[in-house]
């Protein structure tokens, strides 16, 4: 079967990495309804929804056929997985309940850091500008504040 250039076979890898996902968005789910106030319970949560976004975007790009979604896919991947470094981050301040050495404002300042990554990644050439096919797939072009920039 096949919906918008996605494959929707029951490939053993689609079916894993599906259930993978589905199975962190329930756990991530349950931890943040223990206890809706908890500060940590909410970062874990996030951090599960952006694991998600990043694992279904890398699914969706390696998985199908078209170019565009497949790059749609990439451009997906690169939102989440900048908003889970964020995440990761903002967790790891949390969690421990060491807040004299940060603020709480400095969480929300690394937060807009991986929002704006991801958004410039959604919305603009700047991250990835393109995907070429190959014989394993599809391959990013990074564009001009690339991954390649950063390194």
């Amino acid at each position: 079967m096949n919906i918008y250039g996605v494959a929707l076979a029951l490939e053993p890898t689609v079916v894993i990495t599906t259930t993978i996902a589905v199975v962190n968005i329930f756990i991530g789910f349950f931890i943040f309804f223990r206890d809706i106030k908890s500060a940590y319970r909410r970062q874990f949560f996030l951090f599960s929804i952006f694991l998600t976004t990043w694992i279904m975007g890398l699914l969706i790009a390696f998985e199908t056929k078209d170019q565009a979604t497949g790059l749609f896919g990439l451009r997906l991947a690169f939102l989440g997985a900048s908003l889970l470094g964020a995440s990761l981050v903002g967790f790891s301040f949390i969690f421990p309940k060491q807040t004299k050495f940060i603020s709480h404002w400095s969480v929300y300042v690394i937060y807009l850091l991986g929002l704006g990554i991801g958004v410039a990644s959604i919305g603009s050439d700047l991250i990835v500008n393109n995907i070429s096919l190959n014989e394993f797939g599809y391959i990013a072009m990074y564009g001009g504040v690339g991954v390649r920039t950063w390194a």
